[in-house]
């Protein structure tokens, strides 16, 4: 079973892996229950990310107009339209050069459970 996103493989799960998991969730609905997961997770951190936005943001935007849209997607767009909106990144860039530290590049996750360790 291969999870991809953008037509990238991030996931690949073999044979003997499917069956560990298939000895606790029954096998006639592991498929959909692995889809289910993987469409909570995602749309989990997008609702945080989006709650967190429209909570720091908020005082910015009451201030600003008169009223406001109640659709909270609709509401992220007027704060990109912000003119000193930044994203996490440039947050971060901003926040290095105003410490004047050497950048360290990011550090993220494997994306494929099956790769291999340097070790072997």
């Amino acid at each position: 079973m291969k999870f991809s996103v953008d037509d990238e493989v991030i996931l690949e799960l073999s044979d003997d892996q499917l069956k560990v998991m298939a000895h606790g969730i029954n096998s006639d609905i592991l498929v959909d229950d692995l889809k289910r997961r993987v469409v909570w997770v995602i749309s989990h951190k997008y609702e945080n990310l989006l709650d967190g936005l429209l909570k720091d943001a908020m005082p910015v935007l009451a201030a600003n107009n008169a009223s406001l849209p109640t659709d909270k997607l609709a509401q992220a767009a007027l704060v990109f339209a912000l003119p000193d909106y930044q994203d996490k990144k440039n947050r971060d860039d901003a926040a290095i050069v105003a410490s004047g530290k050497v950048p360290e590049p990011p550090v993220s996750a494997p994306v494929n459970a099956n790769a291999k360790s340097a070790e072997g």
